[in-house]
């Protein structure tokens, strides 16, 4: 365990105060508490997580004096994009940000372990990972980290400093009977659940600056409840407080060298149905206002970096409704990523506050943070440096082939299904509710699945969902997933087949009708595709989307005034539906009819205001109208 430094005073002149001086150190540390109120040593490295912090939310909120914290950081450091990888899972990419390496390599596949020959499916933890994470790597350098709330932390591992795992912030009553597994060393488990509230603490009056609740309504909330929006609000609030009081904490007493902090919050209220602009706005506030507090025990010899695992879906772009256990289909491919420090470039942006640099990957973080400590950057990490961000040319560290061998991976496979004792908490219970263990276990091998095919690894992707679909050949999943990679190799014969097989298993999902019109679309099955989606439509009264795919095919076919029906119909049920109004101003400008293609352009304009080739068509068309009205007027006056 890391203690509380003291002050060695060596030069001549000021040994003669030495004794009083002890004495009055002394009586201030009792009085104040310790080692808690000694000076701390500032962290060689900040790594703050935000789980599903976007720029399209932050953007807005960075003006006047929103979000100083951030703005600070834009206005000193670098900041840009971070590419996330499918599938947008969180314990999948936390685990790639510790490992530098996809869930192939590191073995988290989702939220509960692929069933195995005489093992059941259960739930994940930090057991299966099969690679070394960065906090590994630097307590075996003996570079003193601490690691906080960071994703599937439980059971908590040995380290060179502290790691409070991700089970105690979120939940304190989920240690309860397990505390060795949540806090390492596990003499520590006791002084910092001490630090940590639980959610039914949070208070009404403390609600209300985030939600539209009336006090009768936050009474009445279980607390068990997952799916209930006060239960929810009031883990993602004492969640994020908890990390920020621990990560303080540990900073003032142990002086640990590189310090990482994960935050949920964010991501918890990207999954109400629909958040309020005001609740959106106090969280993402909030969460400013907490990193605030970390930034105050740094200084500037410390590096500060801020990212997200991925971004959020918003506005119409939402799924219009979510089945369980399914929270990835509400994500976006690309989250944040800000740095400052000693050697962190300072660049200016005169026209956007949060203009892009060149865009970095979940995967470079952890080769990021082992350049700067000066340590080697492993061949078998996925990522690379980002250079980018540097003021000057990093010397580049030495490299090796892995920081990881067989002794490591044999004492990791034997930790694999070893149970750490604690009970789930209700809150991630939300994202697995309504499916059976066998559900969830097949989840995570149609995780890799999609992992692989987004890495362009199509063979390996194909190899296994094949497999699942001989497996399982009742589970939609996997016939559906087959025809995405189908459809996106052009394979369109094979994809109509497995999309096919998918909507036998269970007509109603939408995504598997549309694929199917698709596929039938290229085959030159017109005809057939129309017949899908209406029998969609029936079934989806209420969804625009089906109807603006129908209309895009009855314009094909030149039936104009059909496609124009159903973009009405479209254009009613969701009045924001981009390309609802795109798809209209389309068909009129086939008609000739340019007055009332304008007119739906601007409504484009409207919902997306940012885009300029949609100016440039409105100027165009303009314009043609202008000559086609002088046209008439001289021809009109031509005898």
């Amino acid at each position: 365990m890391l203690h509380c430094r003291r002050k060695m005073f060596r030069r001549p002149e000021v040994i003669g105060a030495f004794v009083a001086l002890t004495v009055f150190l002394s009586l201030a540390l009792l009085a104040g508490g310790g080692c808690e109120r000694a000076r701390h040593r500032a962290p060689r490295v900040l790594l703050v997580g935000i789980d599903g912090a976007d720029w399209h939310f932050i953007r807005p909120l960075l003006s006047g004096d929103g979000l100083p914290n951030l703005r600070g950081l834009i206005r000193d450091g670098s900041h840009g994009p971070l590419g996330s990888v499918r599938p947008f899972v969180s314990p999948i990419l936390w685990n790639t940000i510790a490992t530098g390496k996809g869930p192939d390599e590191h073995g988290i596949t989702g939220w509960f372990l692929p069933e195995t020959e005489g093992n059941a499916p259960r739930h994940a933890t930090a057991n299966a990972r099969r690679s070394k994470a960065f906090w590994n790597i630097l307590s075996e350098r003996e570079v003193s980290v601490c690691v906080v709330g960071w994703w599937m932390t439980a059971p908590a591992e040995p380290v060179h400093g502290v790691m409070v795992s991700d089970a105690l912030i979120d939940d304190p009553a989920r240690c309860e009977t397990a505390e060795d597994a949540c806090v390492w060393p596990p003499e520590r488990a006791a002084e910092i659940a001490r630090l940590c509230g639980t959610p039914d603490e949070v208070s009404y009056a403390t609600a209300r600056d985030f939600l539209d609740v009336s006090e009768e309504q936050f009474a009445q909330a279980s607390g068990e409840d997952p799916s209930d929006l006060v239960t929810r609000f009031r883990y993602a609030y004492q969640g994020m407080r908890n990390a920020a009081t621990v990560a303080r904490h540990l900073i003032r007493t142990d002086g640990p060298d590189v310090v990482a902090v994960g935050f949920k919050g964010i991501e918890t209220i990207g999954h109400f149905s629909q958040p309020t602009a005001r609740t959106v706005t106090a969280f993402y506030r909030y969460q400013d206002e907490l990193l605030g507090e970390l930034l105050e025990l740094c200084d500037d010899t410390t590096t500060v970096i801020v990212f997200s695992d991925h971004g959020f879906l918003a506005d119409a772009a939402r799924p219009d409704g979510r089945g369980p256990g399914r929270p990835e289909r509400w994500h976006r491919s690309k989250g944040i990523l800000l740095a400052k420090g000693p050697q962190v470039a300072s660049r200016k942006y005169a026209d956007d506050p949060a203009a892009i640099v060149t865009q970095g990957t979940v995967f470079d973080l952890v080769p990021t943070l082992l350049a700067l400590l000066g340590l080697p950057v492993p061949a078998d990490m996925e990522g690379r440096v980002l250079t980018e961000l540097f003021s000057e040319e990093m010397p580049m560290s030495a490299i090796l082939e892995s920081y990881e061998d067989d002794a490591w991976r044999t004492q990791r496979a034997a930790l694999r299904n070893k149970n750490p004792g604690m009970r789930l908490s209700p809150i991630w219970n939300y994202w697995t509710a309504g499916l059976t263990l066998k559900e969830l276990a097949l989840r995570s091998e149609v995780n890799l699945a999609q992992y692989y095919a987004a890495r362009e690894r199509d063979d390996e992707a194909e190899r296994l969902l094949r497999d699942l679909c001989a497996r399982e050949p009742d589970w939609f999943d996997a016939h559906y997933r087959l025809g995405r990679l189908y459809m996106r190799q052009q394979k369109y014969s094979s994809a109509r087949l497995a999309f096919e097989r998918a909507l036998d298993l269970d007509p109603d999902r939408l995504t598997a009708r549309m694929n199917l019109a698709f596929v039938q679309r290229e085959l030159g099955n017109r005809t057939q595709a129309i017949a899908i989606l209406t029998e969609g439509a029936s079934r989806h009264v209420q969804h625009a989307g089906i109807r603006v795919n129908l209309a895009m095919l009855y314009k094909e076919m030149n039936q104009t005034q059909e496609a124009l029906d159903l973009l009405a119909v479209a254009r009613r049920l969701d009045p924001d539906h981009r390309e609802a109004h795109r798809q209209t101003a389309l068909v009129y400008e086939l008609l000739g009819n340019l007055e009332k293609a304008v007119e739906y352009w601007k409504e484009v304009l409207r919902i997306d205001p940012d885009d300029e080739s949609i100016k440039g068509r409105i100027a165009l068309h303009t314009k043609g109208i202008e000559i086609r009205s002088r046209a008439a007027e001289e021809g009109a006056r031509d005898p």
